[in-house]
């Protein structure tokens, strides 16, 4: 490999030979996607090599650049590379790439930001003090789908952080953009983008605070209904863990709501979908004194078949 990082440094200069540039740098990102991927120690020399390259004006050039970063920062020991690919600065440059022009630079720069995006909280905040939230809002909604798709991944994976990052997603107003991708009912077959964009949202709900919660059902109260739609479109969904994080914010968002005295229709639209008991269970079974806390709900019902319901709850409780 370092005859060929040999060759890539001679020809950097922009009076030297375009196409040999161009093959050097095609063929050092298919050493660096090779299947299992090379340790880090063997891949490491590259990034110094290839942190220029990402200012190359040749289209080409810059393709082949991103996506070797992109392989560079992927795999098992995904924390270090990253953190590899971190050191070298790249990371400004690759969020200028966003905006590139040809969707064969943004499409690679989105993935190395997207890994990126997979680290630990301290990387993953490298990307939000950067301001990378905006344009990723952008690209969610970016009519090409590998590329909206890629957008909410990463914006799922950011939303699967602290409540500062969840604040830092709401503050760039992605949350309406993540609902562009999704349908009520849920359609069969319905685009990865919209799962991505599912996963985005319950992330935010089932790690956000009780005012980010209630901000976002307010702002999308439709949410409540996808997330119903979640547990019960078991045949479109083939994902137990997004239906159990699904229960899960919708037991967030009643815990949330009542906290605050904020508005019932979330939890209406919870029993119209018949799904009451199983929320209401998830909220007061495995807590301690979870029949107190279930006899405090019971004595503030939201409507006259809300209370219907919490007394069916409690007789099946009595029975366990």
């Amino acid at each position: 490999m370092i005859p060929l990082l040999r060759i890539i440094v001679e020809n950097q200069d922009r009076g030297s030979d375009i196409e040999t540039l161009r093959l050097a740098t095609w063929t050092l990102s298919n050493l660096c996607r090779h299947e299992p991927l090379p340790e880090l120690e063997q891949v490491s020399p590259c990034i110094p090599v290839v942190a220029p390259l990402l200012y190359d004006g040749d289209v080409e050039v810059l393709t082949d650049a991103c996506w070797t970063m992109c392989y560079l920062s992927d795999g098992s020991e995904n924390e270090e590379r990253i953190e590899a690919v971190l050191q070298s600065h790249v990371a400004p440059r690759l969020e200028e790439l966003l905006l590139h022009s040809s969707t064969s630079v943004i499409a690679p720069a989105l993935r190395v930001i997207g890994n990126i995006a997979t680290g630990n909280i301290l990387q993953t905040r490298t990307l939000v003090k950067l301001g990378v939230l905006p344009i990723l809002g952008s690209l969610a909604i970016h009519p090409k789908k590998s590329i909206s798709l890629e957008a909410c991944w990463t914006i799922s994976n950011i939303t699967a952080g602290n409540a500062e990052d969840i604040q830092a997603v709401i503050d760039a107003h992605i949350i309406p953009s993540l609902m562009k991708h999704i349908e009520t009912p849920i359609a069969p077959n319905c685009e990865k983008s919209n799962h991505e964009a599912i996963w985005a949202l319950l992330n935010a709900i089932t790690g956000g605070t009780t005012e980010q919660i209630i901000y976002i059902v307010e702002k999308e109260s439709v949410c409540v209904e996808v997330f119903c739609d979640v547990l019960l479109n078991t045949n479109d969904i083939n994902d137990d863990k997004m239906r159990s994080e699904a229960l899960q914010a919708l037991s967030n968002i009643v815990r949330a709501c009542r906290e605050k005295g904020a508005s019932s229709c979330y939890e209406e639209i919870i029993e119209q979908k018949g799904l009451w008991h199983h929320v209401m269970y998830n909220n007061f079974r495995g807590t301690l004194g979870y029949e107190k806390t279930f006899m405090d709900n019971l004595r503030k019902p939201r409507s006259g078949s809300l209370f219907d319901a919490d007394i069916s709850l409690k007789d099946e409780m009595e029975d366990d």
